[in-house]
């Protein structure tokens, strides 16, 4: 299955996103995990990345990723989720909620 994680934000939030992308791939080892950020230079030499894409660099992205195949996208914005906004948890661990992975 091809993962598709998609960061929307600044280099702190991709940054943190790295964790994330830990714990998805600990969740789904046997998945390939493609990574879309405005900053993917964060992502390169990742052992949990199996691609990186940047935000304008997805020329081909349907054909080549998605269409005909098993894909789950993972494109959630934690900073608008209610447990992070009532302080409920760190920002990580409500990302990663979000999406059924610790």
């Amino acid at each position: 299955m091809n993962i598709i994680f998609q960061i929307d934000g600044g280099i702190g939030k991709s940054i943190a996103a790295t964790a994330v992308c830990k714990a998805i791939k600990k969740y789904y080892p046997c998945s390939k995990l493609i990574v879309i950020t405005a900053y993917p230079e964060v992502f390169f030499c990742n052992p949990n990345v199996d691609r990186v894409l940047g935000h304008n660099n997805l020329h081909y992205f349907y054909s080549d990723f998605i269409e005909g195949q098993n894909v789950k996208v993972l494109a959630h914005n934690p900073y608008l989720d209610t447990a992070f906004v009532n302080g409920e948890g760190h920002l990580i661990k409500v990302w990663c909620e979000m999406f059924g992975v610790r």
